[in-house]
């Protein structure tokens, strides 16, 4: 499996001149909301992975056991995509996922160091490498 890592901001135009690639966003669990990585939600090549319980809730420690369900839930459904022979190339920003609205280093970071090892087994993708900038 190709991994890349985008420095810049996505955008459905870029979605849109690269079908072969599939583009991981921060994601919440009622998959609603358009704001920061999820501009790109409605493109058929975009996958959120859930770093927030909703548009305006954290994920919280006291509930990392669910987290982490949601977490390898979406992973699967990444992991699924990718095996399929839909895509080439799967996509990750350089900002990382749960850095940005999600704060998950502050509001959650136990979780956040959960999904910092799953993408590290599972994609061999360093989420952590997001933090050095912040």
């Amino acid at each position: 499996m190709k991994i890349e890592v985008q420095k810049e901001f996505y955008s459905s135009k870029q979605c849109r001149a690269n079908l072969n690639k599939l583009y991981v966003f921060g994601d919440n669990t009622d998959r609603i909301g358009m704001a920061g990585q999820a501009t790109i939600r409605q493109e058929v090549n975009a996958i959120g992975l859930a770093t927030k319980d909703t548009c305006r809730d954290y994920f919280s420690d006291n509930k990392i056991e669910r987290n982490k369900k949601f977490i390898n839930e979406d992973i699967y459904r990444i992991k699924e995509s990718m095996e399929n022979d839909m895509y080439e190339v799967l996509v990750f920003p350089a900002m990382g996922l749960g850095t940005g609205l999600s704060n998950m280093q502050r509001q959650c970071p136990r979780t956040f160091l959960y999904l910092c090892e799953r993408l590290l087994d599972e994609f061999n993708f360093n989420n952590l490498e997001s933090l050095k900038s912040q």
